[in-house]
């Protein structure tokens, strides 16, 4: 059986693919900040677990926001296809969504998929009043 290694400690895929949806959902936020994610293991959380796939830091940063900012174009396509996902939630800092994070951090690609999304509001401010439009210019 495979094992990885999260949090100072080995899991079997069973193991993770069961795990309440607080903890994948922190797993998966955890390993989207990674310079290299693990893609099988966010794979199998997204489409096979019961992922809280909102979870948010306590920074209010999600999986979404985390993949947007750090680049991670196919996880953020990923991300996507988890109906209940929401595109436009905010983080508590800044009250950035991905949309703005992606713009921010000139992750074009990211960009052009999020816009794809029927829901998406470009329209949204930051605490400063910024909108993801703003930072297109």
């Amino acid at each position: 059986m495979k094992y990885i290694k999260l949090f100072e400690q080995e899991y079997s895929m069973y193991d993770i693919i069961t795990m309440t949806p607080d903890n994948a959902g922190k797993i998966l936020v955890k390993e989207c900040s990674k310079e290299s994610p693990n893609m099988e293991l966010i794979q199998n959380i997204v489409e096979h677990s019961l992922v809280d796939i909102n979870w948010e830091t306590i920074g209010g940063w999600t999986a979404i926001m985390t993949a947007s900012w750090e680049g991670h174009t196919e996880i953020v396509k990923l991300l996507l296809e988890r109906p209940e996902i929401d595109v436009n939630l905010k983080d508590e800092e800044w009250d950035r969504t991905a949309l703005m994070l992606a713009s921010l951090n000139c992750r074009t690609e990211i960009v052009r998929v999020l816009l794809e999304r029927p829901e998406i509001r470009v329209n949204l401010q930051s605490k400063r009043g910024e909108t993801a439009r703003i930072r297109l210019s």
